[in-house]
């Protein structure tokens, strides 16, 4: 490689990391981000586990074990999913997982310590150290509140950004 065409890279390297750095400075508190392929609120939603406790005092069930939920095209993966039911009795009202949470919408997938997942508004909320992976880049933040229609989320806290080229 010539001194001219390192010169070139390492001048565009430095541009790149200059600019990434003072977006860094921008997004350390709250960034924008897409996701997935989409959410089908009239997909049925599957529960698989290896237990579950009902509670029909308080509307509730309990799912432990190697949970998985899939709605459509999205999966989400946790060690314990309380699911609350609406007054109804048959309608989900929310999810709650914790132990080790794994989100997956097409080729994107995040990660946490808890998610709050509501069918009805079309929302997951993600928080405790969070992680979205898509292609070869990667986010790191608090919190992730993601609007499922529209594929749009906003990382919170502390939001920490790498990019492969």
């Amino acid at each position: 490689m010539t001194c001219s065409i390192m010169l070139r890279t390492l001048s565009r390297s430095f541009a790149l990391m200059l600019g990434l750095a003072t977006a860094g400075a921008a997004f350390a508190q709250e960034t924008s981000v897409s996701l997935g392929a989409g959410f089908d609120r009239e997909a049925p939603v599957e529960i698989t586990a290896d237990s579950l406790s009902l509670d029909r005092d308080s509307g509730t069930a309990q799912f432990a074990g190697g949970v998985m939920i899939v709605q459509g095209g999205m999966e989400l993966k946790a060690g314990k999913v309380t699911v609350t039911y609406a007054d109804e009795g048959s309608d989900i009202e929310s999810m709650v997982a914790t132990g080790g949470v794994t989100f997956i919408s097409g080729e994107d997938l995040a990660e946490s310590q808890q998610a709050i997942y509501k069918p009805d508004s079309g929302t997951l909320q993600m928080r405790g150290d969070v992680i979205l992976t898509q292609g070869n880049n990667a986010i790191a933040s608090e919190t992730l509140d993601i609007d499922l229609e529209t594929g749009n989320g906003v990382l919170t806290g502390r939001v920490r950004v790498v990019v492969k080229q």
